[in-house]
Parts: structure tokens; C-alpha cells; sequence
């Protein structure tokens, strides 16, 4: 028994140094290398590659000695934090501490729009729990993001890619777009007006922004208002700004919750030119199946010319019609064949059910893309979405139910 406790006692004397108590380490300080460019909010051209020091500090506010580990690094923009943790994905970097202490990091913080800042947190690692310790550098300010910032994706579209791929790269933010991409020749247009939405785009104008203009690929956004938009909001409208959170609706990248102010003369009066608004693009049988193209299109305006209008005949084409007023049209290759559907209710009284075959002229409206998954499978194809009656029209032989 004696011999028992004896080693026990050699035993424990064998330890070295305070225990790690993770609840000893209160924050990370971070500090940033002299003569690091925060920006400002006027002249939001900011560093992006930043060096700095870390300093893990404890109760006290000294140095916390006992934590040497490996942290995790963000960046925090547009109200969460980037790479998404939700997702499961790492972080920008993992960062070493010995003795509490990481000293000239380098670190190149991704693309971030907004006030922004250098996110440090210690989530533990194996074989060391977790302090939850955080730090955060100074607002590094950047510009905010342009529309075709919004609806880009990750990964640059590609023409066979399944278009379900292309959700925006800022899924989960909080936008403010405020400005065009081509300052003072463009303009952030309204381009279309619904019962509970709006569509705006950026479109490059000529010199000082007099029409005609054109559309800006990526450069358009579905703007979801949960009712009615707002008095002023008319097809030609000019927005100032634009603001809310970037959502992804069966495969459609929205902005959703929004705030706008729209742009007055100095008169206060609403400044409003349907010339403002650009010329759809074209899609014809050759580029119609680019599903690059297509995002780069997704809310704006596009037109289709001398395509048939289709009865609805398999189960999801009837459903379609049923529930949302789409049918398929032919561009030439047969019903359907890698062709969007049109969307005319509650626009238009069009049936294709007893317009099989019809020539339509002309069809302008908003594309968007539909993917999602049923008990069929998964689904992915694009709609467009007509604004008003005249969006529409037919062969001289005209339309039945019309």
C-alpha cells in the first residue's frame, strides 16, 4: 500500500507548469503592422494584404502563456463571417500560437465588400479544448458591391454547367448596392415591376448616363418585397440604392427584406426614363442551351422572335401550367427540346392548351432559373417571365382567348 502511494506521488510530481484552463484566455488582441491601409468609407481602398501580430491575453489582461495552438482566421463582412462555418468549410488560415503569442502573420483576406475586419477565434483542435476566445481588427473598409457582384457565383459559369450550381457567392449577406459599375455613365435601373417584386439593373449609358444603354452581364437582381413595391418603383425608375439580404429561391438569387431610395431630381421629383431601360438580349436556337449566358441574364430582360407555343403534354409540363402558367415553346428543335418556358399568367390571357403551335413573334420578359428536387428527381431549367400584355405577341393569324 505504501509502495502504491509512493508512486503515485513520484507520479504526479512529474507535471510541469500551470494547467491549461481554457477559461483563463479571454481575447485575441490583434495588431496590425504599421502603415496597414484601413480605407475609409469615402475612399474605401483598403489593404488586402494584411501582417500582423497576435496576443492571446487572460483575466488580467496579461499575456496568456499557457495557450500554443493553432486558431482560425475570417473575414467578417455583410453581416457574418466568411469562409461559412454553417457550411462546414475551414477557415481562411489557421494561425500558430506558442506561449500565447504569433508574431509578423501574413494573410490575404479574400474578396470582402463593406466595412469589414479580420475575424480571429480559437475553436481548439485535437487533444486541446477550445478557449472561444475572439479578436477583430479595426472596420477595413472596401467598396461596396455592384450588382453583378451579388448574382455572381462561386465558380464561373460555364455553358453545359447544370445552372442549380450558379447560387450567388454572397448567399447568407446583407447587400447594399449603391452605386454602378460604370459611375457616372450608368445607372441602376428598374427594369420590371410585379404584385410583390421589382427587377433592377445596371446598364452602362452614354457619356454623363443619356440613353440608349445596355445591360451589364450579371448585372441584374429579382428584388423580392413580400407585397406591393413601393410608390415610385415604375418600370424606368432610377434607383440611388438598394439594400437587403441575398437569398436563394428554387435556383433564383433574390434580394430579400429590401430598402431602396430612389434617385430625385433637384426638383425632389422622381427621376423616371423608360429609355433608360436596355434592349433584352436575344436568344436564339444557337445560344439558347449557354447556360452561362443565361446567368449572366438571370433577372434581366431577354426576347425571343418566331418561336411556337406548345400544349402542355407530359405531367410536369401540365403541372407547370396548372400552377405556375408556364408552357414550353419550340425554337426549332421540337417542344421543349433545351428551350426555356414562357410565363404569361396572371399577365396575359394566353392559353397554349388551344394555341398549340401558334407562332409568337415576339416575346420579351425576365429570365430566371427553377431548380430544386422533387420525387422525380432533381430539376433545373430556365423561365421566362413576361411583364406586361404586349410582352407578347402573335403571327398575324393572332391567338386564341386573347
Amino acid at each position: 500500500m505504501r509502495a502504491w502511494l509512493l508512486a503515485t506521488i513520484a507520479l504526479a510530481g512529474c507535471h510541469s507548469g500551470p494547467e491549461f484552463a481554457p477559461e483563463n484566455v479571454q481575447t485575441l488582441e490583434i495588431t496590425l503592422a504599421a502603415g496597414t491601409n484601413l480605407g475609409s468609407e469615402d475612399n474605401p481602398n483598403a489593404d488586402r494584404n494584411l501582417r500582423f501580430d497576435v496576443t492571446a491575453r487572460n483575466r488580467k489582461g496579461e499575456v496568456a502563456t499557457e495557450l500554443t495552438g493553432k486558431i482560425q482566421s475570417y473575414v467578417f463582412f455583410l453581416g457574418a463571417l466568411s469562409p461559412d462555418r454553417s457550411s462546414g468549410a475551414s477557415s481562411l488560415q489557421e494561425i500558430m500560437l506558442v506561449d500565447g503569442l504569433a508574431r509578423d502573420v501574413t494573410l490575404n483576406l479574400p474578396t470582402a465588400y463593406g466595412p469589414s475586419s479580420l475575424w480571429l477565434e480559437d475553436e481548439g483542435e485535437m487533444g486541446r479544448p477550445s478557449t472561444f476566445a475572439v479578436g477583430a481588427t479595426p472596420t477595413i473598409w472596401y467598396r461596396e458591391p455592384y450588382l453583378s457582384d451579388v448574382q455572381r457565383p462561386p465558380v464561373p459559369a460555364t455553358r453545359a454547367a447544370s445552372p442549380s450550381n450558379y447560387r450567388s457567392s454572397l448567399e447568407g449577406k446583407q447587400v447594399r448596392v449603391n452605386q454602378s459599375q460604370w459611375g457616372a455613365n450608368g445607372k441602376l435601373v428598374v427594369t420590371s415591376v410585379a404584385t410583390q417584386a421589382y427587377t433592377v439593373s445596371d446598364v452602362q449609358c452614354g457619356a454623363g448616363g443619356v440613353p440608349p444603354c445596355m445591360a451589364t452581364p450579371l448585372g441584374h437582381m429579382y428584388v423580392f418585397t413580400f407585397g406591393k413595391p413601393p410608390v415610385g418603383i415604375d418600370v424606368g425608375t432610377v434607383l440611388k440604392e438598394v439594400r437587403g439580404g441575398v437569398s436563394e429561391f428554387v435556383g433564383f438569387t433574390e434580394l430579400n427584406f429590401p430598402r431602396q431610395d430612389i434617385l430625385k431630381d433637384d426638383q425632389g421629383n422622381v427621376v423616371n426614363n423608360p429609355a433608360f431601360v436596355p434592349a433584352p438580349t436575344l436568344l436564339t436556337s444557337s445560344n439558347v442551351s449557354d447556360n452561362a449566358l443565361m446567368e449572366d441574364n438571370e433577372a434581366g430582360l431577354v426576347e425571343l422572335r418566331n418561336v411556337r407555343a406548345c400544349a402542355p403534354k407530359s405531367a410536369d409540363d401540365l403541372d407547370r401550367w396548372e400552377r405556375f402558367g408556364q408552357f414550353p415553346i419550340d425554337m426549332g428543335g421540337g417542344c421543349g427540346a433545351g428551350t426555356p418556358t414562357v410565363a404569361t399568367r396572371p399577365i396575359s390571357s394566353f392559353n397554349p392548351l388551344v394555341n398549340d403551335g401558334v407562332m409568337l413573334t415576339r416575346v420579351v420578359g425576365n429570365v430566371r432559373n427553377v431548380a430544386g428536387a422533387s420525387s422525380n428527381g432533381s430539376f433545373s431549367f430556365w423561365t421566362i417571365n413576361i411583364r406586361t400584355a404586349d410582352d407578347l405577341e402573335c403571327a398575324v393569324a393572332g391567338c386564341k382567348g386573347m
